[in-house]
């Protein structure tokens, strides 16, 4: 994150327990956005972590402010499903593709509440075509 350019933004993806979770992060405001599509809230040991992160990176002594966290109300997955990972690549793809990405993130993904089955599929055929890809050039 040091050499990030100006403006430059950082998304994690997080694994916690049996679930998936994007973090999207703004270093030159010290400000991290989470999206659950279960409508959690972060919890406090990626917290802790992104924290701790931001104070290494820091190039100066200077007292700065903590880091802001945002709660996003992005697309929910359907209860009982297991489609997190996939709300999580989807979530991703509309961000960077969005030709006002930061309108999108804080209007709460757009005011969009669930995707579609098509949106979903559309993402796991992306990505089943990239591992196909990946798999003919070993």
């Amino acid at each position: 994150m040091i050499d990030s350019n100006l403006g430059q933004m950082w998304l994690l993806s997080y694994h916690k327990g049996k679930h998936w979770i994007l973090i999207i992060i703004d270093f030159d405001h010290q400000l991290c956005y989470f999206l659950d599509s279960l409508h959690n809230f972060p919890p406090n040991e990626i917290k802790s972590l992104i924290s701790r992160v931001f104070q290494h990176l820091r190039t100066n002594n200077a007292k700065t402010k903590e880091v802001t966290w945002r709660t996003v109300k992005c697309p929910r997955q359907p209860l009982q499903s297991v489609q997190c990972g996939f709300y999580v690549m989807r979530m991703m793809k509309d961000f960077v593709t969005n030709e006002f990405s930061m309108r999108w993130l804080t209007s709460n993904c757009g005011g969009k509440n669930s995707y579609t089955k098509d949106e979903i599929n559309e993402v796991r055929e992306e990505w089943a075509q990239c591992v196909m890809d990946l798999m003919s050039t070993t």
